[in-house]
């Protein structure tokens, strides 16, 4: 049974979702950052959604499958895990890379591999979604945010060679072992609440190596399942935003429709 965890897990967290990433082409050509940097763009230019440290959920969440768009409020959702769990239809291994340069300022990446030498934060997220339609209250503002339950893996890096695929856990690993990295993983378990999930948790903050990995991946496989467990408690949080259009590059004052 361990080893069908551990292999589910790897298959499930070696798997980059880029879906969030739909390129527009004619932006990415007119906003990329500097020469040698094609790939990674300013906040702004970026089509995708953006992580942010997930936020308590007090709005309505869309019903799926109805013949007319309809909502549920969150807050008398808490208590009927079945119900809740409906409402996030989606399961997803989510990828976000952002690299920072030497003034401190982000761009973020189209893609799963770094760009030259420098600081980079990684984002795994393992989550139960779905997207809320969503606009700031002066209407200068159309996005969407993602709204959900699951396993944030963050890793905060420095990387020594360009071009390294981190699109991945293992390949981060195998990275940092031929030390063309260096750095460490935070773990971050949101909206999901119940004391065999806390019990799972591995050390919040874990160091880039194989064996680390190996249990990360098999916890987050336990993990997976026990969204599903009626006698675990979710508590969807706000983690991603979409705001191509917007004029400032943290879009968190926003109210849902």
């Amino acid at each position: 049974m361990k080893t069908l965890i551990t292999l589910l897990c790897a298959a499930a967290v070696c798997t980059t979702a880029f879906s969030q990433k739909e390129l527009n082409k004619s932006k990415l050509t007119a906003t990329s950052a500097t020469s040698g940097m094609d790939h990674f763009v300013t906040a702004n230019a970026y089509d995708g959604f953006l992580p942010l440290t997930p936020m308590v959920f007090t709005g309505n969440l869309p019903v799926w499958g109805k013949d007319t768009a309809t909502t549920q409020n969150i807050l008398r959702l808490v208590n009927t895990p079945r119900k809740l769990n409906k409402l996030l239809p989606d399961l997803s291994i989510v990828f976000s890379i952002k690299k920072y340069d030497n003034t401190g300022n982000a761009t973020y990446g189209l893609t799963g591999v770094t760009a030259e030498e420098g600081s980079y934060e990684i984002n795994y997220d393992v989550v139960k979604f779905t997207t809320a339609d969503v606009s700031d209250p002066n209407g200068r503002c159309k996005t969407y945010e993602r709204v959900g339950a699951g396993i944030r893996v963050t890793a905060n890096i420095t990387t020594f060679k360009s071009n390294l695929d981190v699109s991945n856990l293992v390949n981060l690993a195998t990275s940092a072992s031929k030390d063309e990295l260096r750095g460490g993983l935070s773990i971050h378990v949101f909206g999901i609440e119940g004391r065999e999930v806390m019990g799972l948790i591995p050390s919040s903050n874990t160091t880039i190596e194989n064996n680390s990995i190996n249990a990360l991946l098999q916890a987050i496989g336990i993990i997976k399942y026990k969204l599903y467990d009626d006698a675990i408690s979710l508590v969807p949080r706000i983690f991603a935003v979409q705001h191509m259009g917007c004029s400032t590059e943290k879009p968190v004052a926003l109210t849902q429709n």
